[in-house]
């Protein structure tokens, strides 16, 4: 969309033009017999802005699509006006993407595994799988270092592909070994349930073996197809968490619903204990929760021992952080053919 001869502050003028364009394909229009409604996201740029030369009308695209990318990653309907900043931000993020494409095709990520602690008795009940990025230059990455990324170029499909097929062959390899997988949204495409299902079969390890975790954010109302592969899972014997618990908005009907077998305190609420109140009554309030729908309960983020005594005074199963062990690689954790360390 092309706007000429705008009064008084171009910048202004454009970005209220915007605003009237996203409102005007907001509004409701009938299709099939049905009332749909859409959305859109807008880009602006301005062109001679602040009285320099007129750019050509190829640079003045190009702002306006990386300001249209911009308004696309700030969520449904934004409009977000063209700045200098922005171009080396999109060029950022494209090579962050290229970096972890190939990534994926040197095999350079990889998984390690953090212990999931027994609060009674000290003793290590299970891990869970966390991706790392053995980059040639920059060392050993995280994932909120490279995750965020993979998510918004849709590379976390298949990141999550790979943690997973790492996570089968260590069960198979290691029969004494129960091991939680995160699992991003899009996973659950109709498709996922049997993919899990298929290579525990092929490889003769226990459903039971495997628990599936989803950040509770992901659960969405009235998501029938995430629903239908909890059920297939869970028939299959295997076990599902949430995680990252408290931090979401999902309605306690899901716990009902679903088939859940455990809730995994985010680790936000375990840092102030046990001086921060707050943190005290929601740590209490999940823990009672879990309790009354017979859940298995896991606290993430355990530093020190007086978190630990305070969570297990509570009435916490498990807990899992640094105070326990750091996520290491396989080799740090099952040094030898038999079972854990």
């Amino acid at each position: 969309v092309v706007v000429d001869g705008l009064s008084g502050s171009a910048e202004a003028a454009a970005v209220e033009t915007a605003h009237r364009l996203a409102g005007a394909v907001r509004a409701p229009v009938r299709a099939g017999g049905q009332e749909v409604r859409c959305g859109a996201g807008v880009g602006v740029a301005v062109a001679g802005r602040g009285g320099g030369r007129a750019p050509d009308a190829l640079t003045v695209l190009q702002e306006a699509g990386t300001a249209l990318a911009a308004a696309k990653a700030s969520g449904p309907g934004a409009v977000r006006l063209f700045r200098p900043g922005m171009r080396e931000q999109a060029l950022g993020r494209l090579r962050a993407e290229n970096d972890l494409r190939r990534a994926l095709e040197r095999g350079e990520l990889e998984v390690h595994y953090q212990p999931v602690v027994r609060l009674a008795d000290g003793e290590r009940v299970a891990f869970e799988a966390l991706v790392r990025w053995r980059h040639p230059r920059r060392g050993l990455l995280l994932p909120e270092e490279f995750l965020p990324v993979a998510g918004e170029c849709g590379l976390d499909v298949t990141v999550d592909a790979f943690v997973l097929e790492v996570v089968l062959d260590l069960l198979q390899r290691r029969p004494a070994a129960r091991v939680a997988v995160n699992t991003c949204a899009r996973r659950f495409d109709g498709t996922f349930a049997r993919e899990v299902v298929d290579g525990l079969r092929r490889r003769g390890v226990d459903p039971g073996r495997l628990v599936v975790e989803l950040l509770e954010h992901s659960l969405l109302a009235g998501d029938t197809t995430t629903t239908r592969e909890l059920a297939q899972l869970a028939a299959a014997g295997v076990r599902v968490a949430i995680d990252d618990f408290g931090t979401g908005y999902s309605a306690l009907s899901y716990l009902h619903r679903l088939p859940v077998t455990s809730l995994k305190l985010d680790r936000s609420f375990v840092t102030g204990l046990p001086g921060d109140a707050d943190a005290d009554r929601i740590a209490a309030a999940v823990v009672g929760l879990a309790r009354g729908f017979g859940l298995a309960t896991v606290a993430e983020g355990v530093e020190d021992a007086a978190q630990a005594a305070h969570l297990r005074a509570q009435g916490w199963e498990s807990a899992q952080g640094w105070f326990f062990g750091a996520a290491a690689p396989e080799e740090h954790w099952f040094p030898g053919a038999g079972g854990p360390a």
